[in-house]
């Protein structure tokens, strides 16, 4: 080490000395003509090309003052060089540069051992392996030394002992210069401590301590403290200084003795190990006492010693009020251990006390504190070991008793292997023979295992640890005034200045507020950076306007006495801006006009940031793109034009294959398809022959044992150059899983046109046309005489329209809006049905945000009514409805609700109406599967528009939602009826279908 510093300081002088000649002459500058390599003391391992391979300078550069730096930078980060410099000097008409360099220490023996409490161990005897411990460690033999790495090292150790579990790991180095070898030698010591388990987190309520009046030794708190006479409490103390929530530290285990009246010294005999007892003395005073008796009787008052800016708080046994532990529990990332009922907490390593999570921990807990309005929140964490493993514990003594009667044992026999016959040996003072010595190892043995009997016992007392967030939560702030103020942003300064008339009104500025007066303060909605924020808001007002450059700014202003918070909202309105161009880029697939046919805004239009945004929400919509980006980028020249700037990621569109499935409603099928999401008609040329354009293209067949299906399905978003969305279907099916009775076949085309309305992304209208030929055959001889009527295919030819609000998001799971939808259709013989009926349909499905994170609620409710007309007497059997199965009732088999014939079979009825309430939650398992549980009610009314409740059936159950790769999502449900019907039996029901949702 003394080497080390020695050459540090030749160094240093080197520079000095080399320097001092240019002290006062301009930085040097020019063509670098030499660049000089010096290894200083030698260097050994490093020779001048290494040097220069790591350098960026070279002959001939051009040279500035500082550029040498980045060359000190690299050099240093190879590992082999622990010093650089470099000198620059003028040499002619150019620049010299010379480097000296000095090589790192090289790392000679790198070794563990253990330390029990008495002496060093072998690491063979330690309770992790040693190869596992090296393997966390980057010091390695013969390999550059660092003094960096030796404390990284050390922080890693302990870290892996704590991560299995291992409390109050001490780990120390020592490094040493061989003379010999001129290599660091390093010794890592390791005091493993004990292996605890966490197994209770309780939550602590505490008041801060406005005032001690030290002549009274009377406390008076922020708030109502909730305290009876003889309630016990702990007293801890916050830092002095600022009082801040930040700097809040435990009051250590014994406070330091304090200079008290008169010159004296008196100890402060508060401890935080210890529970004191309180007497109440008004609604928010108490007074502190030793013990319980002492409370109630009013004698023996804790005596306080004053402490100039010293906040104490109180923690009592009443738990916080604003969240339920259990709300509490889930933000920590510190865990109880686990239990055998939770095989999953097994693979999370949970109840080990890690320093790193507990930090987090106290963060996130003031976090959602202070996200609720309480900004006075304080934090900290009391963890039973500190006090059951701290020197002078009970488990303290046993272990050290135990170790030094186990390390006397070892001196004793290894005294007596050595001793001769007829030798005698001095130990401790005193004088043994070979006799003496084998009786004194006999009672030093039965000490030992006294001693490890008593220190196991302590051991397994307090192997099990208990950790108590201690949280004082202050009171809820709200806000008070909600102020505007306009202005100019110098360099970062806010300067206000009058304005004739804003842009926007304070009273417009207030309406997009989520903070308005009275409301909860939160600081995270003042926030810049938060997309959410009110900031985000104001800044998306003045968007709409095209005065996207306006900047704003929060200043608040506390106060404590009403617990209010007054935001004063700086804003600096600019100028408004103009779109210049719209350059898109990323679309090689793609068609230029499939992504411009969806922007809201065009060149030369005003740069609305609301209708950019309503752009890109359209663009994601199309799901042709993994991610689209919008960004303003400006004009040369122009301060009041902008470029709009779209950045698109492509994802994979066209999908083929063949596979197979199952389904409880229809059983097992096989199927192959072929779908594209970005498909062109009229592209045929290379590279991208019918791509790009935007339309939709699926062809699937798909046959089982009990349905065939085949559809060839086609969609144009922009018909006609319009926002004008037209789509066809051609289809054919035979279905045999309807009823036993009979088989079900149905062959047509749809065609449908359909549009925004009002100019409202989220409101659609449309109109369709079906021409089919469908009904019943193959129908069984004991059939009734109703159902045999029904035999044979008729020919519908039907119009409908369809009007849908739809405020959903995306993915396979909505979790906020929802979407409604009336659809109404008749057939009539005039335009060549061979029936007439009418039908009339509305659906709604709503969702919203559970109890917690990832909890979803979906409700959905569906009622129609289908009515003959005309010379039509009665209702095609096929139109009829019916319930039962995996998309209605649960607990009931397909189409097994519903009026019956004279056989007691199913026929459907004219009306209909079933409800569903379903509630779903992400399992710890990943988010690929989640559980649900659900209730099922409906009905269906022989005569069109009976609405009676009468024959209601209903279920309940639950069920798993899982997303597979390759598969898609999809549903299994177990149901159970509650209500029934004579015909149906209340046993469980299973269903299996493709598919998150029952809507839509």
């Amino acid at each position: 080490m003394m080497q080390d510093k020695i050459w540090k300081l030749l160094l240093a002088g080197l520079v000095l000395l080399l320097g001092l000649p240019v002290l006062a002459q301009e930085p040097v500058r020019g063509e670098i003509v030499k660049i000089e390599i010096r290894l200083a003391g030698g260097a050994k391992g490093v020779d001048e090309n290494f040097v220069r391979s790591h350098i960026r300078l070279k002959v001939g550069d051009t040279y500035r003052p500082g550029m040498e730096n980045e060359d000190i930078k690299a050099l240093v980060s190879t590992g082999r060089i622990s010093n650089a410099l470099v000198h620059v000097r003028s040499v002619g008409g150019g620049v010299e540069l010379i480097y000296t360099v000095q090589r790192a220490r090289t790392t000679g023996l790198v070794v563990l051992v253990g330390f029990d409490g008495q002496r060093e161990i072998s690491a063979k005897n330690l309770k992790l392996k040693e190869r596992k411990l090296l393997s966390q460690m980057s010091l390695r033999q013969n390999e550059p030394y660092s003094a960096r790495k030796v404390a990284t090292d050390v922080r890693a150790l302990e870290d892996y002992y704590n991560s299995k579990g291992y409390y109050d790991v001490r780990v120390n180095a020592r490094p040493a210069l061989d003379p010999a070898t001129q290599k660091f030698n390093v010794t890592f010591v390791i005091t493993e401590g004990e292996k605890v388990k966490i197994e209770e987190i309780r939550f602590r309520l505490a008041h801060a301590v406005n005032t001690i009046n030290v002549n009274t030794g009377l406390f008076a708190t922020e708030l109502e403290h909730d305290l009876v006479t003889g309630d016990s409490v702990r007293v801890f103390v916050q830092a002095a200084g600022s009082g801040r929530a930040d700097d809040t530290v435990p009051m250590p285990a014994a406070l330091p003795v304090l200079p008290g009246p008169d010159g004296q010294r008196l100890p402060q005999r508060l401890l935080r190990s210890a529970r004191y007892f309180v007497r109440v003395t008004a609604r928010n005073q108490f007074t502190l006492h030793y013990t319980l008796e002492d409370a109630l009787a009013g004698s023996s008052r804790i005596n306080f010693i004053e402490v100039a800016n010293v906040l104490y708080y109180i923690e009592t046994p009443l738990r916080p009020r604003e969240w339920s532990e259990k709300k509490l529990y889930k933000s920590l990332e510190t865990k109880e251990r686990r239990r055998w009922w939770n095989p999953v907490s097994w693979f999370k390593g949970d109840g080990r006390i890690m320093e790193s999570k507990m930090n987090l921990d106290i963060a996130q807990l003031r976090k959602k504190y202070r996200d609720a309005g309480y900004l006075d929140v304080v934090v900290d964490i009391d963890k039973s070991p500190d006090i059951d493993y701290a020197p002078g514990s009970e488990y303290d003594v046993a272990h050290r008793t135990w170790r030094q009667a186990e390390y006397q044992v070892g001196v004793f026999e290894k005294a007596l292997d050595q001793l001769k016959p007829g030798e005698s040996v001095e130990i401790d003072g005193q004088a043994y023979n070979k006799s003496k010595l084998g009786a004194e190892l006999d009672k030093a043995e039965d000490a030992e295992k006294a001693a490890y009997k008593k220190y196991k016992a302590a051991r397994k007392a307090v192997r099990l640890a208990t950790m108590t967030y201690r949280v004082v939560e202050g009171e809820q702030y709200h806000v008070g005034k909600v102020k505007f103020q306009f202005g100019k942003f110098n360099k970062g300064v806010f300067e206000p200045r009058p304005v004739l008339k804003s842009v926007l009104t304070p009273e417009a500025l207030i309406s997009v507020l989520q903070m308005k007066e009275g409301e909860v303060f939160q600081p995270e909605l003042l926030r810049s950076e938060n997309e959410d924020s009110d900031i985000e808001a104001i800044e998306m007002a003045y968007g709409r306007k095209a005065y996207n450059k306006a900047r704003v700014k929060s200043d608040t202003q506390a106060d404590p006495n009403t617990a209010s918070i007054e935001i004063t909202y700086q804003v600096d309105e600019g100028k408004p801006v103009y779109i210049e161009m719209i350059d898109i880029e990323g679309n090689v697939e793609t068609k230029d006009i499939v992504v411009r046919r969806e922007l809201a805004v065009k060149p030369g239009e005003a740069f609305d940031m609301g209708r950019v945004k309503l752009s890109k929400e359209r663009l994601e919509g199309l799901r042709l793109f993994e991610q689209v980006r919008t960004e303003s980028v400006s004009v040369p020249g122009f301060e009041d034009r902008e470029d709009l700037l779209i950045s698109l990621r492509e994802r994979r569109t066209a999908r083929a294959g063949f596979g197979g499935g199952y389904s409880t409603d229809y059983g097992a099928f096989g199927q192959v398809f072929y779908a594209e999401e970005n498909f062109d008609i009229l592209r045929w040329r290379q590279p991208h022959p019918l791509q790009g354009g935007g339309q939709k293209f699926r062809v699937k067949a798909a046959l089982g044992s009990r349905r065939d299906n085949y559809t060839v399905d086609f969609e144009e978003p922009w018909m006609f150059g319009r926002k004008l969305r037209f789509t066809t279907s051609l289809y054919a099916s035979e279905y045999q899983y309807y009823s036993d009775y009979y088989d079900v076949s149905e062959a047509g085309v749809r065609l449908g046109l359909e549009k925004t309305l009002m100019g409202l992304d989220y409101l659609r209208g449309g109109v369709n046309y079906t021409v089919e030929t469908t009904g019943i055959y193959n129908v069984d001889s004991g059939a009734s005489a109703e159902m045999k009527g029904d035999a044979g295919r008729d020919l519908f030819s039907k119009f409908g329209v369809n009007l849908a609000y739809d405020t959903r998001g995306g993915g396979y799971l909505p979790t906020k809006g929802g979407r409604t939808e009336l659809f109404a259709e008749s057939a009539n013989r005039a335009i060549g049905s061979d029936k007439d009926f009418y039908k009339l349909q509305l659906t709604t499905a709503q969702y919203y945000k559970g109890l917690s994170e990832g909890h979803v609620i979906e409700a959905i409710v569906r009622t129609g009514v289908v009515e003959n007309y005309g010379g039509t007497e009665e209702v095609p059997f096929i139109e009829r409805y019916a319930l039962g199965g995996t998309s209605t009732l649960r607990g009931f088999g397909f189409r097994e609700v519903g009026p019956r014939d004279s056989k007691n079979v199913v026929i459907g009825g004219k009306t209909m109406s079933v409800g569903t309430l379903e509630y779903s939650v992400p399992l710890p398992l990943g988010d690929w599967v989640r559980f649900a549980t659900f209730y099922d009610i409906g009905f269906v009314s022989r005569s069109a528009y009976d609405y009676s409740f009468d024959d209601y059936n209903d279920d309940w159950g639950i069920g798993l939602r899982l997303d597979i790769p390759f598969l898609g999502p999809m549903r299994l449900d177990y149901a159970f009826p509650l209500t029934t019907d004579a015909y149906n039996d209340d046993g469980g029901n299973f269903n299996f279908t493709f598919g998150y949702t029952q809507a839509f």
